[in-house]
């Protein structure tokens, strides 16, 4: 079990050495990495929903179809879910209270409300997959 919590987590206080253990990084830069891929990625997407809502808003004929009307709720939501990554480790709190200490996560720089809004914000994602389950739906509507 002490294993698993050296690898799966920075929470486990049990490692066998002073070196720090999180997801499995031993270095700074593997950390940096961790942190910053996923800001990268969410960045592009933030970029493709907005260019969907812009051109989905482009005229009256198009905010009228239904197509376009769950392409505009698939981006929002996508939007909000990229939001959270873009925040990646920035939204963890500073002050660790399980282990009373500072942070050890790269990039800690939030408290406990940015964190919980990270998390909404990610779970946010749910949207996402319903509205692309009501799209698939309308698609089969449509065709068949």
């Amino acid at each position: 079990l002490c294993s698993f919590g050296k690898r799966g987590s920075f929470l486990c206080g049990c490692n066998d050495d002073d070196r720090y253990y999180y997801f499995d990084t031993t270095t700074k830069a593997q950390q940096a990495a961790l942190a910053w891929t996923p800001r990268a990625s969410a960045l592009l997407s933030i970029i493709g929903s907005l260019l969907i809502v812009i051109d989905s808003l482009a005229t009256p004929i198009k905010r009228r179809r239904v197509f376009n009307r769950l392409m505009i709720a698939i981006s929002v939501a996508d939007l909000m879910t990229s939001t959270g990554w873009l925040l990646s480790t920035s939204a963890t709190p500073k002050f660790d209270v399980v282990l009373n200490d500072a942070s050890q996560v790269y990039g800690a720089a939030g408290n406990n409300l940015t964190c919980s809004l990270q998390g909404f914000l990610i779970q946010f994602s749910t949207t996402s997959a319903i509205c692309n389950l009501m799209l698939s739906t309308y698609y089969l509507v449509v065709i068949v």
